[in-house]
């Protein structure tokens, strides 16, 4: 991350902040901010409800879409999957939608878009090769930009107001804080009654390698943010593992789960092996992305570091 990206980032999330603490949050949500911080201390607990109540409404929102095969365009799909197998569950999947010229730099060439519609079938048909369900949730596309510095999409619009009001019931946010970087009007945990964010990837760990020289005061910075837009837009933060910081309202838990295509591998390893194999005998074994992003330069360095 460079020094005008983060420059930009740190000015976007004060701002926000500021907005928040006066209350005035842009949007649907002025009344409700301003409310909230004057009567705080004498307001109403809200009874318990179950997230497993049938009827409920889920919105899952995330960073990225298929075809571009990355962790925040897949599990979330495979989320959206899984709570509509439920008939009494109201089900939408919210992705960016960006123009055909910077489709053509993260989905896989020739494979592009004209219309929403196109994409949402898209989605939807790998969803069912997937998960073997009849998926029958709903795909909505937020306004989005590529910015090849970040590696990343990020909204140009307020998603929030893309969804009616009868729908905003449960709130999936897929990277709560990268959603909410640059976003200042609505407040998700405002708009909606229940607001569940899941931490997808360690930003700092990516900021610390920079090549500015600056990263461990730029990850400094980006801790600090992200605490700040996870506490404004969610009620609950999940950690998929404590290898993310430390961030309010949190707990840690797999909530990806893992493909039974991956442990279909494991099984097959440990089955009785044909005529002049090898059975694996290790006791466990691991299937990732090959990208020096996952991990590998550390695990190299441990593993030399182990056989001095």
């Amino acid at each position: 991350m460079g020094f005008k990206e983060l420059r930009a980032l740190i000015v976007s999330s004060l701002v926000s902040t500021v907005a928040y603490k006066l209350g005035l949050a842009l949007g649907d949500g002025v009344r409700s901010c301003i409310m909230h911080l004057l009567h705080r201390q004498r307001k109403e607990k809200k009874p318990a409800s179950s997230l497993k109540a049938p009827g409920r409404t889920f919105v899952v929102v995330t960073t990225a879409a298929l075809p571009w095969r990355t962790g925040t365009s897949i599990n979330p799909m495979l989320r959206a999957a899984q709570l509509a197998a439920d008939a009494s569950h109201t089900v939408v999947l919210v992705v960016p939608w960006v123009g055909a010229e910077q489709q053509a730099l993260i989905y896989p060439a020739g494979l592009t878009f004209d219309s929403h519609q196109q994409q949402a079938d898209y989605i939807l048909q790998e969803a069912r090769k997937r998960t073997g369900l009849p998926c029958k949730f709903t795909v909505k596309f937020y306004g989005g930009k590529y910015f090849p510095s970040f590696g990343s999409v990020f909204p140009v619009e307020d998603i929030v107001k893309l969804i009616p009001h009868e729908q905003r019931d449960v709130a999936i946010l897929e990277e709560p804080e990268h959603l909410n970087w640059f976003q200042h009007s609505s407040r998700w945990s405002v708009a909606f009654k229940h607001v569940v964010g899941i931490m997808h990837t360690n930003y700092l760990a990516y900021v610390k390698e920079g090549p500015t020289g600056t990263g461990f005061l730029n990850a400094a910075a980006v801790y600090r943010i992200n605490r700040w837009v996870c506490r404004m837009h969610c009620h609950k933060i999940v950690k998929l593992s404590d290898a993310v910081q430390s961030l309010p309202h949190q707990v840690t838990c797999n909530v990806h789960g893992v493909a039974a295509a991956f442990l279909d591998i494991g099984r097959a390893k440990a089955a009785q092996p044909p005529a002049g194999q090898h059975r694996f005998t290790k006791g466990a074994y691991f299937i990732g992305k090959a990208v020096w992003g996952k991990g590998y330069r550390e695990l190299i360095n441990m593993g030399a570091e182990y056989n001095q």
